[in-house]
């Protein structure tokens, strides 16, 4: 396996390449941490969604029987979700390179 591993090495010198740094590895890193943050959150809000759909169902219907303080709650809801997996999009097409034409 090392002797694998060492011709791998040899082979990407020899090339020119230059094999990456730990500077080049952090700088990719903090180039796609907002894309994998927003990502996690978009994740985990849709999951959210998924168990408590019951709860929200719940209470659209009592809004819909009397009870019209919960009103604002779906439409705080799809805000957050348009926020967070509009910007989660942006940053992932950033990190592929993909630009909108002018």
């Amino acid at each position: 396996m090392r002797k694998i591993a060492e011709r791998y090495i040899e082979e990407a010198a020899r090339e020119g390449d230059p094999l990456p740094t730990v500077k080049d590895i952090k700088a990719s890193i903090k180039k796609y941490r907002p894309a994998i943050s927003f990502g996690v959150v978009s994740v985990a809000l849709y999951s959210l969604l998924y168990f408590f759909s019951t709860d929200l169902t719940h209470l659209a219907q009592d809004s819909h029987t009397g009870q019209k303080t919960w009103f604002f709650l779906p439409i705080v809801i799809a805000l957050i979700f348009s926020v967070i997996h509009g910007s989660f999009t942006s940053h992932f097409w950033d990190v592929l390179g993909v630009k909108a034409k002018n």
